[in-house]
């Protein structure tokens, strides 16, 4: 199959969403284009802990396009819609009881005052953790910060 543009292409072998993210090929010659191309196939194919250099007759593309890509976790950390993130935070914050309200504002004092920590959270099914963690995170991720959390079982 033949495609028009890179926008059509990317979005046929899946690397768009539904929405066609946007990709302003005029912008870019062709070897331009070539590039961005492999640097973003490169990037799905990480994701899958693979890589281009796995196929000995394709070739690498110049990693210094995107620098951030040599850590794919911290990447996907930190390519959130910060204010949609604010948004969010502060629509969880003003929803928190007073009980929640004292373990959130705890743990963003100690992580403010970057004195770091283990910080474990219990309680019975439907005694709303994860929203606690969502505030917490939105919080964080709203600034910039990276945050995993972690749940055992």
């Amino acid at each position: 199959m033949v495609y028009h543009t890179v926008r059509d292409a990317c979005y046929a072998i899946g690397m768009l969403g539904d929405d066609k993210e946007y990709i302003d090929d005029s912008q870019l010659d062709e070897d331009g284009l070539k590039k961005f191309t492999l640097v973003e196939i490169e990037n799905k194919l990480r994701s899958s802990n693979k890589s281009l250099a796995d196929f000995q007759t394709l070739q690498f593309p110049n990693m210094s396009l995107l620098p951030q890509i040599q850590n794919r976790l911290i990447y996907d950390e930190l390519k959130y819609d910060i204010s949609a993130l604010v948004a969010e935070h502060l629509e969880l914050l003003s929803s928190l009881n007073d009980e929640q309200r004292v373990i959130y504002d705890m743990i963003i004092a100690r992580v403010n005052e970057s004195c770091g920590g283990l910080f474990f959270l219990y309680g019975y099914e439907g005694t709303v953790k994860t929203y606690i963690w969502r505030t917490l995170s939105a919080a964080l991720r709203s600034k910039g910060e990276i945050v995993l959390t972690v749940a055992s079982s």
